[in-house]
């Protein structure tokens, strides 16, 4: 690994200043870490506030997904288009979105929609013969405010806060003779997600970040049967409410030697999860087993960052990094009842690993043609090409 860093500090002839994407962000081996690098992809998702810094710009990326925002003065202030970019949601993740946010310089605020409907036919549902459909419907709105504080020269803290509503469910029909629905099974999440993020930049190239995520979701399981005539027979429904929350603090240094930057960070992580069980027959309100149960979770890991990146000519940027959890602690507490209320099994289990993994070893380049840059994610592990963003910047 020293190597791999050593050959980048040798190409790279002088440090560089960019239009950022997610794709240098992964390049650099920091998706879990976007904040060691000030670019413009923490506008959109962080700090709504950062979109007057790059306006008159353009970026499409694709990947694992298409998507792409613009920055345009406007309204005396920036106002910033997306669309189809990452969801902010953990509970509705696979929407198509759109959004827009509007920013004044040291405030900003924003909102986005998302939603995603598929419906998959797997036999007729008519007539005389057997069939079934499946259909997922994902929806999310978004709002997002953020501030920055100029606590004294060259030390802004930005502070962004980000809300979701999001909801998730799916159902399964079975259809049998002239189309009488004999069964349906339905799965769905709902919830509120809400995250606050402080990212502070101090003097020396030094910077602290700090996010709380909150998450409180409500899992859904509901089943029903019906007879040849449509008359319901059985109906339960298992619901599971848990309330998570995330705590991540990262401290990290950016360090200039002489052409080459070179970034250093830690970002420890905390995860609190709290869950409870409700499994009723609502043919006639009785409790079934596993109703009350419940279980917590606690997860503790410590990941290391370091990236460099530099100039190999006037066009060409190249960039690498590497990160690494090096320690991780579960623990977990399991409490499991029969349809009494009885309490039947009780496990505590506590985990401490000490990871012998090698490091994700991440490498990208960038390339810059008059007002446009290309950015590319060569390598991600064993992946090749994985992504590539375009950035169009005018005057």
């Amino acid at each position: 690994m020293k190597k791999f860093l050593l050959i980048l500090s040798v190409f790279a002839l002088f440090s560089a200043s960019l239009f950022a994407t997610s794709a240098r962000i992964d390049g650099l081996g920091f998706g879990g870490a976007a904040w060691m690098v000030q670019d413009q992809y923490l506008a959109y998702k962080y700090f709504p506030q950062m979109v007057s810094d790059y306006n008159n710009s353009a970026v499409l990326e694709a990947g694992a997904g298409t998507f792409g925002y613009v920055d345009l003065s406007a309204l005396n202030g920036v106002v910033g288009i997306l669309a189809n970019t990452p969801s902010a949601s953990v509970i509705a993740n696979n929407l198509n979105n759109i959004g827009a946010i509007y920013s004044m310089g040291k405030f900003g605020f924003g909102v986005t929609y998302g939603m995603e409907n598929v419906k998959t036919l797997q036999g007729a549902i008519t007539g005389n013969s057997e069939g079934s459909y499946t259909s997922n419907h994902e929806y999310d709105i978004g709002i997002m405010a953020g501030y920055t504080l100029n606590l004294k020269k060259n030390t802004p803290l930005d502070i962004g806060l980000n809300v979701n509503i999001p909801s998730n469910y799916n159902q399964d029909n079975e259809t049998i003779v002239n189309g009488v629905t004999t069964a349906i099974n339905q799965t769905g999440t709902t919830g509120l997600e809400a995250n606050l993020d402080a990212k502070l930049t101090m003097q020396n190239d030094m910077l602290a970040n700090i996010n709380v995520e909150f998450i409180q979701a409500t899992e859904l399981i509901l089943a029903k049967t019906f007879t040849n005539a449509g008359v319901l027979t059985t109906h339960t429904e298992d619901s599971t409410a848990t309330t998570t929350i995330n705590l991540q603090l990262g401290g990290a240094k950016i360090v200039k030697i002489g052409i080459v930057n070179l970034y250093l960070g830690v970002q420890p992580n905390l995860s609190l999860a709290n869950s409870l069980e409700s499994n009723k027959n609502k043919m006639n309100g009785t409790n079934l087993a596993n109703n009350g149960n419940t279980a917590s979770d606690t997860t503790l890991s410590i990941p290391l960052y370091a990236g460099v990146e530099g100039k190999i000519n006037d066009t060409w940027t190249i960039r690498g990094g590497v990160n690494k959890s090096v320690w991780s602690m579960y623990s977990t507490t399991t409490v499991i009842k029969n349809a009494a209320g009885n309490t039947i099994s009780n496990i505590n289990t506590t985990t401490n690993t000490i990871i012998s993994d090698a490091p994700a070893v991440a490498l990208g380049l960038s390339g810059t043609f008059g007002d446009v840059t290309l950015d590319t994610v060569i390598s991600t592990g064993n992946t090749f090409l994985s992504q590539i963003a375009l950035t169009y910047a005018w005057k």
